[in-house]
């Protein structure tokens, strides 16, 4: 039998040595066990092993003939059988896996970016994971932000959370600079801003939305940025949101 034959017995949940047995019975018919260890090339012992497995799975069958144990593959049919036997089993343990998985949460996921380039990606990947009723959460932007992208560039963004049907609040700094700069959010349909002393507010922000957290820092020439993929972390920096939320001014 072709070696892409063993690698789909392999595939199905045969071991290395039961998918060359059956194989070989397969091709040989009716077989003593040194014949098989001849057509499979494997020492006698380990063909007796693959034997035995295979005979418990119902995939092979032993005669007595003149004194003589013969091996005889069952019908390949009946790994068909055993295949579609196994989806069932795992279709039914799946909602019980995937609940289990989803208490405990995803692994974090961290990544690093740098430059407007960087900032631009970060933005749209959480923009796409942004549906109707989602809520993107910003606290700390300053002037040093309009250095890094266009005015523009953050209108497109905003007008692509509202265009989602999802929502986006923001506290930023309080300085008539920064004022005059989110003035026209106020056009977008569900984008609220709010202010909090400057002195409060450094270089360094964070954004949050879908258990995402980026955190930005924008006191280098060359601005860089971290992604954290992480519920617990994403809940951790909601709180300090609301916080500042409650505590600012209009």
């Amino acid at each position: 039998m072709e070696p892409t034959e063993i690698a789909a017995l392999r595939r199905v949940g045969l071991s290395d040595n039961e998918a060359k047995v059956y194989a070989a019975l397969v091709s040989l018919g009716p077989s003593l066990a040194s014949e098989i260890s001849g057509e499979c090339r494997l020492y006698r012992p380990n063909v007796y092993d693959a034997l035995e497995r295979l005979v418990r799975r119902g995939l092979a069958t032993s005669i007595v003939k003149n004194n003589k144990k013969y091996f005889e593959a069952e019908n390949p049919e009946k790994i068909r059988a055993m295949f579609e036997e196994a989806k069932k089993e795992v279709s039914l343990a799946l909602p019980r896996l995937e609940g289990m998985y989803e208490k405990i949460g995803k692994p974090m996921e961290v990544r690093f970016f740098e430059g407007p380039e960087g900032i631009k990606a970060i933005t749209e990947e959480m923009v796409r994971t942004l549906g109707r009723g989602d809520e993107w959460l910003a606290l700390g932007a300053t002037a040093r932000l309009s250095v890094i992208v266009s005015r523009q560039y953050l209108m497109h963004a905003l007008r692509q959370i509202a265009k989602k049907g999802a929502s986006q609040r923001g506290v930023y700094a309080d300085s008539p600079e920064i004022r005059k700069r989110v003035e026209p959010f106020k056009r977008i349909p569900r984008n609220y801003q709010r202010f909090i002393p400057k002195e409060l507010v450094t270089d360094a922000t964070f954004h949050i939305c879908k258990g995402k957290t980026a955190i930005y820092d924008y006191s280098e020439k060359r601005p860089t940025a971290i992604l954290v993929e992480n519920a617990e972390i994403a809940r951790t920096f909601t709180k300090y949101f609301e916080h500042f939320w409650g505590e600012s001014k209009e």
